[in-house]
């Protein structure tokens, strides 16, 4: 077996270091994460092929950064996060974007951008999107309305990469819910649109061969 045949090593899993930063000031607040490691695995033995592991030494970084603050009435957030790793165990490219959103919002009006994840419900919407959306709910929190477009995209570096290529649905929505009898019943109404290009059909090749003489 793959466990009595190997030598591993990664013991020797190194944490370098864990950074977590705060600005002093109340407002904007600041907070910086930093996570990076190294980690070495030797291999050996009839089962090598199938560790989960990488051989030889590999790092990993994970990078967030994470801001808020105020402006007036209008309440802002913004959340980033980038990964840096040469093991392809981990990730399929050396820098890739994990995560990216912004918030303004003033409790009436609320933008988001980047990530965005409005659940209208199980039969119309639920799924994120990476794109845009705007929520509109009255002072007396009866009525809300929403709106959301974006792309059903599972990595930011689709957009930009073709070694992450995948179906391009685009989806665009709308939601309108009113609050009744104190709150205690909701009745509202959703319309969604999608459209997928590029898609994969069972008649489409996944694969190419090419013989080469």
């Amino acid at each position: 077996m793959l466990g009595t045949c190997r030598k591993n090593l990664d013991k020797l899993l190194l944490p370098i270091c864990i950074i977590g930063l705060n600005a002093i000031a109340a407002e904007p607040k600041i907070h910086i994460n930093d996570e990076f490691y190294l980690q070495y695995n030797n291999i050996t033995g009839p089962g090598k092929a199938q560790s989960s592991l990488t051989d030889g030494l590999r790092y990993y970084n994970m990078f967030n950064l994470y801001l808020r603050g105020k402006q007036n009435d209008f309440r802002y957030n913004l959340n980033v996060g980038i990964k840096v790793t040469d093991d392809r165990k981990k990730d399929i490219k050396d820098v890739s974007l994990t995560n990216f959103q912004g918030v303004i919002t003033n409790k009436i009006h609320t933008v988001r951008i980047g990530d965005v994840f409005e659940s209208f419900s199980q039969y119309s919407l639920n799924t994120a999107l990476k794109g845009a959306s705007y929520r509109y709910l009255s002072k007396d929190k009866i009525n809300q309305l929403q709106f959301v477009y974006g792309i059903a995209y599972p990595r930011w570096d689709t957009f930009w990469d073709n070694d992450t290529k995948a179906v391009k649905r685009k989806v665009a929505g709308t939601r309108y819910m009113r609050n009744l009898l104190d709150g205690k019943m909701k009745l509202g109404a959703s319309f969604v649109y999608s459209d997928d290009k590029d898609r994969v059909f069972a008649t489409t090749p996944l694969y190419k061969i090419i013989y080469t003489q």
